[in-house]
C-alpha cells in the first residue's frame, strides 16, 4: 500500500500506487517456477519525462552496467559454473488488473516543451507466461486530458513482441492544439485548433510489420510557421487544402508494412515516412488529386486549351473546368490562380489573318456594291488591295514576277503563286494594336473566370486572376496554365 517510487535525493515521485493485491503465488523451487493468479493495481500513476538533453526520467532507475573489463575482474575468483548466465524462473501471471490508474507525460526536448495527462485509466492483462507461445491479451481504457478517449486491444507474447503481436489502438478526440510542440518539430507550423482520432492496427509476426492507419483531422488550422531542422520542406498549407473535404475533415489511410528486425527501422520510422509520401504526392500534383475526387483521370485539368486567335472555350477546356468547379466546392479552402495567356508567334498570325479577312471582306463588300462584272471578284478585291497598299506599278511588277516562257513565244501567269505571293505581302501589312496579345490573354482569363462563376458551386473568393503571361503551344492550340493555392 501506498507505493511512492523516487530517485534518491529528488522529491517528484516516478511511480506511486494505492495498492498493489498478489493473489495466490505459487513457487516451484524444484523447477523454478512462479505462478500468480491475479494481481490488481489499485489507482497507479507514473510519471514519464523526456529532459531537455533527450533522457529519459526512468532511466535513472536503472543501475548502470559495469564495463566488461570490470565485469571480468569482479568475476575472477569465481568457479567455472559462476561463468554461466543464471537461468531465468519461468513466470506465469494469470491476470493483471489497472484500476483508476493515470500518467503524465512530458518531452522538454521539444522547441516547444509538450505535456499530457492520461487518467480514468482501466483494464487487464490475461495469461502472461515468459514460457508459452499461446499470445496474452490486454484491454486498457482511458480518458486522455480533458476529452480525448484512448482504448487498446491486443494480444502478444509480450515477452517477445517481434515474434508475434497484434495491436488495435483507438485514440479519439484528441486536442491537436496541444500537439502543437510536435507540429513545431516535424512539421514547422504551431496549430491553432483542431481534434485528432486515430486507429492503428499492427500485425506482427516474426519480425515483419504489417498494419493500418487511420487518421482523422477534424478542423485543423495551422497557426504560425517555426523554424524546425526536422520539418520537411513541403508546402503543409497547401497539402491541408487539398485534403480537407468541405466538412472541416481530412482522412487518411496509411497502410505501411516492414522488417523490424532492421536496426534502423521503426514503426514510427515507417509510419513518418508512409505519411511524407502521402503529402508529397498531394501536393506534386494536385491536379490530379482534386481531379480523382470528381473522377477526372490525368493532370490536364491544370491546362486549358485555346483556338489561336480566340478567346472562346473550346469543348475540352470546359470539361476541364466542369470538373474543376466540381471539385473547388469539395475543397473550399483552395483558391485557383486564373493566368491569361498568349502566344506571340502562334496568337500573333491568328490575329492578323482575322484582320487580313476582315479588310478583304470590306473591298469585296464594295464590288459587290458596284455590280462589277468580273468573275473572280476575290481576285480582284485583294489586286485592289495591293495596289492600295504598294501601288499599281506594284500590281505590274509582281505579275511580271511570276510570268514565264509557255509554248512557243506566248508568256503564261502562273496564277497560284503570283496570287499566294500577293497574299504574304497583303500580310505583311496587317499591324495589330498595341497590347493587342496582352487583351486577347485577358479575355481568355475573363472566360474562364466567368464560366467557373456560371456553372458549380464555386465561392468568388475561390477564384482569383493574376497577371497574363506567354502560354505553350500544344498541337496548334494555345495552352493556358492554371494554379493552386490557398
Amino acid at each position: 500500500k501506498q507505493f511512492d517510487l523516487k530517485v534518491r535525493g529528488e522529491d517528484k515521485s516516478l511511480l506511486t500506487w494505492d495498492q498493489l493485491a498478489i493473489n495466490q503465488i505459487k513457487v516451484a523451487q524444484g523447477i523454478k517456477e512462479i505462478s500468480v493468479a491475479e494481481v490488481v493495481l489499485e489507482q497507479p500513476f507514473a510519471d514519464i519525462e523526456i529532459n531537455s538533453q533527450a533522457q529519459l526520467n526512468l532511466s535513472k532507475m536503472i543501475k548502470p552496467q559495469l564495463k566488461a573489463t570490470d565485469h571480468n575482474e569482479a568475476q575472477g575468483s569465481a568457479s567455472g559454473s559462476a561463468n554461466k548466465a543464471p537461468s531465468i524462473f519461468p513466470v506465469h501471471v494469470g491476470e493483471v488488473k489497472v484500476v483508476n490508474g493515470r500518467m503524465f507525460f512530458a518531452d522538454y526536448s521539444l522547441p516547444i516543451q509538450f505535456a499530457t495527462k492520461i487518467h480514468d485509466l482501466n483494464g487487464r492483462v490475461s495469461e502472461l507466461d515468459s514460457t508459452s507461445k499461446v499470445p496474452a491479451k490486454l484491454s486498457l481504457k482511458g480518458v486522455i486530458n480533458e476529452y480525448g478517449s484512448a482504448n487498446i486491444q491486443a494480444e502478444s507474447t509480450f515477452f517477445d513482441l517481434a515474434n508475434h503481436s497484434t495491436f488495435d489502438i483507438q485514440f479519439k478526440n484528441l486536442s491537436l492544439k496541444n500537439l502543437t510542440p510536435y507540429a513545431a518539430k516535424f512539421a514547422g507550423y504551431r496549430i491553432e485548433e483542431g481534434k485528432l482520432s486515430l486507429g492503428l492496427k499492427y500485425d506482427i509476426q516474426k519480425g515483419q510489420l504489417a498494419a493500418t492507419n487511420n487518421v482523422l483531422l477534424d478542423n485543423l488550422t495551422l497557426g504560425e510557421t517555426f523554424d524546425s531542422p526536422d520539418a520537411p520542406s513541403l508546402p503543409l498549407s497547401l497539402a491541408i487544402s487539398l485534403l480537407k473535404d468541405s466538412d472541416g475533415k481530412i482522412e487518411l489511410d496509411l497502410p505501411v508494412s516492414g522488417d523490424l528486425t532492421a536496426p534502423e527501422v521503426s514503426i514510427g520510422g515507417i509510419v513518418g515516412k508512409a505519411l511524407v509520401s502521402v503529402i508529397t504526392s498531394v501536393v506534386t500534383s494536385p491536379f490530379r488529386f482534386i481531379g480523382n475526387l470528381v473522377g477526372f483521370s490525368g493532370d490536364d485539368l491544370s491546362r486549358l486549351p485555346f483556338e489561336s486567335g480566340l478567346s472562346a472555350l473550346t469543348p475540352p477546356a470546359k470539361e476541364r473546368l466542369d470538373a474543376l468547379a466540381k471539385a473547388l466546392a469539395k475543397r473550399p479552402q483552395l483558391k485557383l490562380e486564373i493566368t491569361g495567356c498568349f502566344s506571340e508567334p502562334t496568337d500573333q498570325k491568328a490575329l492578323r489573318d482575322v484582320l487580313f479577312e476582315a479588310e478583304l471582306e470590306a473591298m469585296l463588300a464594295g464590288l459587290k456594291a458596284q455590280k462589277n462584272a468580273v468573275k473572280n471578284k476575290q481576285q480582284l478585291a485583294m489586286r485592289k488591295l495591293y495596289a492600295k497598299h504598294y501601288g499599281v506599278e506594284a500590281i505590274d511588277a509582281l505579275e511580271l514576277s511570276h510570268t514565264k516562257k509557255g509554248e512557243g513565244a506566248n508568256l503564261v501567269l502562273d496564277e497560284a503563286a503570283y496570287y499566294a505571293d500577293m497574299k504574304q505581302k497583303l500580310f505583311e501589312t496587317i499591324i495589330l494594336g498595341e497590347g493587342a496579345l496582352s487583351k486577347l490573354a485577358t479575355a481568355r482569363a475573363s472566360e474562364i473566370l466567368n464560366y467557373l462563376k456560371a456553372h458549380g458551386k464555386v465561392t468568388p473568393n475561390q477564384l482569383k486572376l493574376e497577371e497574363v503571361e506567354e502560354g505553350a503551344d500544344q498541337a496548334g492550340d494555345v495552352v493556358c496554365e492554371l494554379d493552386l493555392t490557398t
